[in-house]
């Protein structure tokens, strides 16, 4: 099998992966990040009035050069329901950058609300991190039946140990 070149992306998609270096991170500060987020959506089979099901999405994410966002991939599984008017939805997500480094973080999303989330702890340059903020769906992207897709925007504040 032939090896992929550099030249070779110019005709495929390609996704270079270059390690996070923690000096050239700040230690702490605001996060305004955007995230493209797709996958796969599992519905129960919805009833009048009611519906629920699960998700696990690939989130692209980047808060710019130089923030802790930069170059990390996202992997979020949630679930939701909709009862009457009475919107909730949870989850998870685990998150890597190039290095390998990774931080796990929980959200949750009531009715129209923006949603919360928090980290929860991280490996190597994330072990000691904290985050908090808000989030939002912003923009749905058409997708194929059983898929799920859209830009996301989360932001809040980052400090590392």
């Amino acid at each position: 099998m032939k090896e992929l070149q550099i030249a070779d992306c110019a005709l495929l998609p390609c996704v270079v992966l270059t390690p996070a270096v923690a000096a050239d991170m700040p230690k702490d500060g605001p996060n305004d990040i955007q995230a493209f987020c797709s996958g796969p959506v599992h519905m129960l089979t919805p009833m009048e009035g009611q519906m629920g099901g699960s998700y696990e999405l690939t989130c692209l994410s980047d808060g710019g050069v130089g923030t802790i966002f930069h170059g990390v991939t996202g992997w979020c599984n949630g679930a939701f329901h909709k009862v009457g008017d009475s919107y909730y939805e949870a989850g998870s997500c685990e998150f890597r950058d190039g290095s390998g480094d990774e931080f796990f973080r929980v959200y949750e999303r009531k009715n129209q609300e923006n949603g919360k989330w928090r980290a929860t702890g991280g490996t190597g340059k994330y072990a000691g991190i904290t985050q908090v903020g808000d989030r939002k769906p912003s923009v749905p992207f058409p997708a194929k039946a059983g898929m799920a897709g859209g830009q996301l925007r989360w932001w809040g504040t980052s400090k590392l140990r």
